[in-house]
């Protein structure tokens, strides 16, 4: 009895070490991917103690845009174990007939692990994103909720930069503090409840509502606006110049009206 308990156990570890678990994996999540125009790739993927699946050097790519994980655990229960962008990400991911997400956030460096179509975001991001069904279509739901202390932007805008920007304008190097961002999304419509940073001395408060997200660069944009002079430097009063004119409120702040779409938004007083 002991030794066929012990042939099982052989066998089954063998099974394990010499299955073909990469092409399973590639075929697991290339293929629905592939549906939206995103490419997969990975270096390396086989089974993993205590019990899953672990990937090195996961990328992703549509375009110009792509996203590249150094190490991901998957369990057999789901749970999600990642090495990323210089920090981790650690949560839960439901089935392909019951789509769900759910992920924790620390320490992460976007500059480590994405590419932006020529913009340079970097950080220390943490928060949580849970998802529930599928973004964009009307089962779909989700919030995000995101912290970062310093962050700087540089580079060029991407295509999607819309027109009242063009695509391909080097903006230059800027550098914002206290960033944090709450959003949620229910169907067709993309609610952020609060987007807070200070940026060149100037802080800046938005809540507004992105519906039909999925037009893209149509989707019709509304919101409000808060701005207010903390500590501006040269670049900030000649960034709070270019707005529209507007009185100074309780607490220094001035307030502004956000409508048209992502492609030509405009701002106007609320005066």
């Amino acid at each position: 009895m002991k030794r066929l308990a012990l042939f099982v156990a052989l066998l089954t570890v063998f099974l394990l070490l010499t299955f073909p678990h990469q092409i399973l994996i590639r075929r697991l999540v290339s293929k629905p991917l592939a549906a939206s125009g995103i490419e997969v790739s990975m270096a390396k993927a086989g089974f993993a103690l205590p019990l899953g699946y672990r990937v090195r050097a996961l990328r992703a790519a549509k375009g110009p845009y792509g996203v590249t994980l150094g190490s991901v655990y998957m369990s057999l229960s789901r749970r999600v174990s990642a090495k990323a962008c210089g920090g981790s990400v650690e949560g839960r991911i439901g089935s392909f007939s019951a789509p769900q997400l759910e992920l924790e956030l620390d320490g992460i460096d976007p500059s480590l692990c994405l590419e932006l179509g020529g913009l340079d975001l970097a950080g220390d991001f943490a928060g949580t994103v849970e998802i529930s069904g599928r973004p964009g279509t009307e089962g779909g739901s989700g919030s995000l909720n995101i912290t970062a202390n310093e962050v700087s932007v540089s580079g060029k805008l991407p295509e999607a930069a819309g027109e009242a920007v063009p695509a391909g304008l080097d903006i230059g190097q800027w550098r914002l503090s206290d960033v944090a961002l709450e959003a949620a999304f229910t169907g067709y419509r993309v609610e952020i409840s609060s987007a807070r940073a200070l940026i060149e001395g100037l802080e800046y408060e938005l809540a507004a509502t992105l519906a039909e997200p999925t037009r893209a660069r149509a989707a019709p944009l509304g919101g409000q606006l808060r701005v207010r002079a903390a500590t501006p430097t040269n670049r900030g009063k000649v960034l709070l110049g270019m707005l529209p004119k507007a009185r100074e409120r309780a607490g220094g702040w001035r307030a502004y009206r956000v409508g048209g779409t992502v492609a030509k938004p405009f701002i106007s007083a609320m005066d």
